[in-house]
C-alpha cells in the first residue's frame, strides 16, 4: 500500500515538473512560428507585392498631382538587402511630349541611419536621366504645364509658401551619388528661328552628401 502511494507520489510530482517546461517550450515554439510567419511575410511582400504596387498604381498617382502621363518599367526591391531598383520611368505632357524620365534608378538604403534619424542610403544611382526645358512662344515654360492651374498664381507660376521656405530639409545622409549619361535639351521658341542646346552626356559623381547639421 505505502509502495503505490510512493509511486503516485512520484508521477504527480514528475507531472508537476514537467508541466511548466513543457508549457514554455511549446510557448517558445509559438514563438519562433509567428516571428517565422512575419519574416516569410516581409520577404514575399517586399519581393513580390511592393513592386506590384509601385507599378500599377505610381503612374496613376502621378497623373493625379499633375497634369502628365506617366509610366514605370520593371521594379524590383530586395527586402533583406534594403535595394531598389526602378526602370524606363518617364513623365510626359498631356499631349504626349516627353519631359522627363531615366533609364534606371538604384537606391541601397542603410539600416544605420535610423541610430541618427536620417535618412541614409550607400548608393543613389541614376542612368540615363533626361529633361526637356522648352520657352513657349507666349514666354512660359513647359514644365508649369505639369502644375493644375487651381496651383499656380496669376502670372502662371507655381507659388512659394513662407511655411515651406522656413521648413528644415529632411535628415539624408548619401554616401556615394552618380548620375550617368544624362541630358538637358533646351529649347526657345520665343524667336522666330527657334534656338535649340543639347547638355549631353552629363556625368556627375559625388560623395558624402548630407544635410545634417
Amino acid at each position: 500500500m505505502s509502495s503505490q502511494q510512493s509511486d503516485t507520489g512520484n508521477q504527480k510530482e514528475a507531472a508537476s515538473h514537467s508541466g511548466p517546461s513543457l508549457r514554455a517550450m511549446i510557448a517558445k515554439h509559438r514563438i519562433l512560428l509567428l516571428v517565422g510567419m512575419l519574416l516569410v511575410g516581409y520577404t514575399l511582400c517586399g519581393f513580390f507585392l511592393a513592386p506590384y504596387l509601385v507599378e500599377r498604381y505610381l503612374p496613376g498617382i502621378l497623373q493625379n498631382k499633375l497634369v502628365c502621363s506617366a509610366a514605370i518599367g520593371k521594379v524590383r526591391i530586395n527586402p533583406l538587402l534594403l535595394t531598389v531598383e526602378a526602370n524606363d520611368f518617364s513623365i510626359s505632357e498631356a499631349d504626349g511630349t516627353p519631359v522627363a524620365g531615366f533609364g534606371r534608378l538604384f537606391l541601397d538604403f542603410e539600416l544605420k541611419g535610423l541610430f541618427r534619424w536620417a535618412w541614409t542610403f550607400k548608393a543613389f544611382q541614376l542612368e540615363n536621366p533626361e529633361v526637356s526645358i522648352v520657352m513657349e512662344q507666349e514666354g512660359s515654360v513647359n514644365l508649369t504645364k505639369l502644375i493644375p492651374e487651381k496651383k499656380l498664381d496669376r502670372r502662371g507660376a507655381a507659388p512659394i509658401n513662407s511655411d515651406d521656405e522656413d521648413a528644415a530639409p529632411p535628415r539624408l545622409v548619401v554616401e556615394n551619388i552618380e548620375l550617368l549619361d544624362g541630358a538637358i535639351h533646351v529649347a526657345d521658341l520665343r524667336q522666330s528661328e527657334p534656338a535649340r542646346a543639347d547638355i549631353m552626356p552629363l556625368n556627375i559623381r559625388l560623395e558624402r552628401i548630407s544635410t545634417l547639421p
